[in-house]
């Protein structure tokens, strides 16, 4: 078909589906994604091009990782921004499409397992929102949990995240810079999500 012959042209070019997905171009996204999904060839490559675009565009976010001896918590913030990105785009022009939600979700994992200094850096800024260093309203901070969640499903190894998380919670509540609440809420957040294997050590922690 037409659309078979010049997929590599629509999804690389100037104007292509790249970038469309640069510039949050929903309307266009719609329109591409609808004329790809007639043909399983076209589609394919559609849904390749968009996890190697998550690919290439997350690691230009942790790029810093790489080099800097204390990385900014702005890395999280870039991070949880391009999945907000994403998941609106996915939503809006794919129709909550479920094999480019594997993709983009396989794209982001591929970014945020590559390096253990994301997931640290990651519990890092979420001791700075529950010690009020971002956000002063308990409002704000627990609309924040369903963004440190998503992160969280994209973390492969959970006991690396749970094990530091305990380890600043720990210095939370020996430097009396905590909010017993609002740390009880987010291990509730954790506990119906992955589980009460992984929060028992942390539920503990309340009664040491």
């Amino acid at each position: 078909t037409l659309i078979n012959k010049n997929m590599e042209k629509f999804t690389n070019s100037s104007t292509g589906l790249k970038h469309m997905l640069i510039n949050n171009m929903i309307e266009q996204l719609e329109l591409f994604y609808n004329l790809c999904r007639l043909s399983p060839t076209s589609f394919k490559i559609f849904c390749t091009t968009i996890k190697q675009y998550v690919i290439d565009a997350g690691f230009s976010i942790t790029n810093e990782l790489k080099t800097a001896t204390k990385p900014s918590t702005t890395i999280v913030i870039n991070m949880i921004d391009f999945y907000d990105k994403m998941r609106n785009i996915i939503k809006k022009s794919f129709n909550d499409n479920p094999q480019i939600n594997k993709h983009v979700f396989d794209g982001f994992r591929s970014v945020i397992n590559n390096n253990i200094k994301f997931i640290e850096i990651f519990v890092m800024y979420i001791d700075l929102v529950l010690k009020y260093k971002i956000e002063k309203s308990e409002e704000k901070i627990l609309e924040k949990f369903a963004d440190f969640i998503n992160i969280v499903h994209l973390i492969q190894d959970k006991d690396i995240f749970i094990d530091i998380y305990r380890s600043m919670m720990g210095r939370r509540i020996l430097k009396s810079q905590w909010s017993e609440d609002l740390e009880r809420q987010f291990i509730t957040e954790l506990k119906l999500n992955f589980g009460a294997n992984y929060t028992y050590k942390l539920e503990n922690m309340f009664t040491d």
